[in-house]
C-alpha cells in the first residue's frame, strides 16, 4: 500500500513539475542602481518660500513585475536615494529618501531587443538631515522609459524616469516640498 501511495506521489509531482515547465515565465524579479540629475527645481513652502538646488544623488532599488500578458507587467518597487541639497545657502546638506510603490511596465516588440514604456506611483518618506526640517512623507509619481536586452531568462534595461514628487506637511515648517525629478536606472532582471 505504500508503495502506491508513493508512486501516486511521485507521478502526481512529476506532472505538476511537467506542466509548471510548459508555462511561460510569469514573474521577474531585479535590481537597479541609478542617479538623479542636479536639480534647481525644488521647491520649499511657507515660511521661506524659496527655490532650492540638489546635487546629483545615487538610487538603488529591488522590483517584482508580474506578466499579466505578452507584452503588459504590473508590480512593485522599493528604493532609498542619498543626495545632497544646498539649503537656504548653508553648505551642502544631507538627506535619503525611502519609497515603495506600484509600476507597470509594456514592451514591444516580444523580441530579445525591445523597446520599454511606463509608470509609477508610490509612497516616500524623507529623511533630511537638517536642524530645523522634519522629516517627511509624500508621493511620487511619473513615466518610465527605455530599451532593454533580454537573453534566457535575463534581461537588462536603460529606463529613464521622469516625475513629480509632493511632501506637504501642514503642521511643519517649512510646510512643503516638491520637485520634478529626472532619474536614470540601470535594471538586471530575472525571468521565472
Amino acid at each position: 500500500m505504500k508503495t502506491k501511495v508513493y508512486l501516486l506521489v511521485f507521478a502526481m509531482l512529476t506532472l505538476f513539475l511537467i506542466n509548471v515547465q510548459a508555462q511561460d515565465n510569469k514573474h521577474i524579479v531585479g535590481i537597479s542602481y541609478g542617479f538623479q540629475y542636479k536639480t534647481t527645481d525644488i521647491w520649499v513652502g511657507s515660511p521661506h518660500n524659496i527655490w532650492i538646488d540638489q546635487t546629483s544623488s545615487k538610487i538603488v532599488e529591488g522590483f517584482y513585475y508580474y506578466e499579466l500578458s505578452k507584452l503588459f507587467q504590473v508590480g512593485a518597487y522599493c528604493d532609498f536615494e542619498y543626495g545632497n541639497f544646498d539649503v537656504f545657502g548653508l553648505p551642502e546638506q544631507k538627506a535619503q529618501r525611502l519609497g515603495l510603490g506600484t509600476l507597470w511596465l509594456g514592451h514591444y516588440p516580444d523580441k530579445w531587443i525591445q523597446f520599454q514604456l511606463g509608470g509609477y506611483f508610490g509612497y516616500n518618506i524623507g529623511l533630511v538631515d537638517y536642524e530645523n526640517v522634519d522629516n517627511r512623507s509624500g508621493i511620487d509619481y511619473g513615466i518610465i522609459v527605455g530599451p532593454a536586452v533580454e537573453y534566457n531568462n535575463f534581461g537588462l534595461a536603460v529606463h529613464h524616469h521622469t516625475g513629480f514628487a509632493w511632501y506637504p506637511d501642514k503642521n511643519a515648517k517649512p510646510d512643503e516640498f516638491s520637485y520634478a525629478n529626472s532619474k536614470i536606472k540601470i535594471k538586471f532582471y530575472y525571468e521565472f
